[in-house]
């Protein structure tokens, strides 16, 4: 980053603001931006699409409980999710890797330290989080992490992800 004696600290709370980050800093990737209304179900290509259809009496009727004159229509960024994703995360290093130099990345006492080329060390609970955070720092990002939340949500991710793909009793998917 800049000179600044007290640069800019990020914090993230989930893994969708540790994504958010490595795409604006690290991987320079756009977003996918849409629309969607305060009740959380829908969402649209474009905000008047969605202030249309928020009006819409037949729309209406799909959550008749709402009080739509209180419904606020709001523009949603969602980035690829290096965080849960292998394929992005081999992306995230192989961007960070071309800028910052090799990748190195090791276990000690129970958790996990990466860093590119000879730069900070930086150290999570899981490789994933550690190399993420590792890329951010070569970029000159500083974060403070609630690893916490941010494990916690992995984890959902992954055992969701285990239940789906589970084999049925038959042995089918």
């Amino acid at each position: 980053m800049s000179g600044d004696p007290n640069p800019s600290i990020f914090r993230v709370n989930s893994a969708a603001d540790l994504d958010a980050l490595i795409g604006i800093h690290v991987t320079h990737e756009p977003p996918e931006v849409f629309w969607a209304d305060s009740n959380g179900v829908f969402q649209f290509m474009t905000e008047s699409e969605a202030r249309e259809a928020a009006s819409d009496p037949y729309y209406q009727q799909f959550l008749p409980d709402v009080d739509w004159t209180q419904t606020e229509i709001r523009k949603v960024s969602v980035y690829r999710p290096c965080c849960s994703d292998t394929a992005m995360l081999w992306h995230v290093i192989e961007k960070a890797s071309e800028q910052y130099g090799p990748l190195s990345v090791a276990k000690k006492q129970g958790r996990w330290w990466a860093g590119f080329a000879s730069g900070k060390k930086m150290d999570a609970r899981t490789p994933v989080v550690a190399v993420c955070l590792a890329a951010l720092d070569a970029s000159g990002i500083k974060v403070q992490v609630d690893h916490d939340r941010v494990d916690a949500e992995l984890n959902r991710k992954l055992a969701t992800e285990e239940k789906t793909n589970a084999p049925d009793s038959a042995g089918f998917n």
